[in-house]
């Protein structure tokens, strides 16, 4: 297909982030899409809180800053971790080599020794994953890993332009 055709795929360096694409906020969230899990309460601005609805979305950039893999979660409040708490699907997509790129949402002990373990069982396997330490992790990141983790900031870019509001193409729920 068109990634083959294209070489879109993992290569030495993967980001990978979650973001909210919104769709409605409080005034118009049914009860339907509370209990289905497409609703969430975010800060306002003003100290209250805020219901937005939506869904969440993972999205896997390679270092050309090409998606790799985009998919919604199953809730608007799924936890980051659990998307490589099972490294073993991620290796059969193809992700075995380099770095992964991960905000702290990605940092815990689960998703590290499951990588961890792959690179100590499987032939070829040699992801390492680069992700600042969560408040109580006592652990930091050497000076080498942080100049790589700024390289991250692209997904970051790469979800602004998607949802841009002025842009000529945005990226919602409707």
């Amino acid at each position: 297909g068109y990634r083959k055709q294209h070489s879109i795929g993992f290569d030495q360096k993967t980001l990978v982030d979650s973001s909210l694409l919104p769709c409605k906020d409080e005034g118009n969230i049914r009860k339907a899409d509370w209990e289905a899990g497409r609703c969430t309460v975010r800060p306002g601005q003003e100290r209250s809180k805020q219901k937005i609805c939506g869904e969440k979305m993972l999205t896997v950039l390679n270092s050309l800053g090409q998606i790799v893999s985009c998919s919604l979660m199953p809730t608007i409040n799924s936890a980051d971790d659990h998307v490589f708490k099972q490294p073993m699907t991620w290796a059969r997509k193809g992700l075995r080599q380099g770095v992964l790129l991960a905000d702290r949402g990605f940092s815990n002990k689960a998703v590290r020794s499951g990588i961890e373990f792959l690179r100590n069982n499987l032939p070829g396997y040699t992801l390492s994953l680069i992700s600042p330490p969560r408040p109580k992790q006592t652990w930091t990141l050497s000076e080498p890993e942080k100049a790589l983790y700024r390289e991250r900031w692209a997904i970051e870019e790469a979800f602004r332009q998607l949802k841009d509001p002025l842009g000529r193409f945005r990226l919602t729920m409707r």
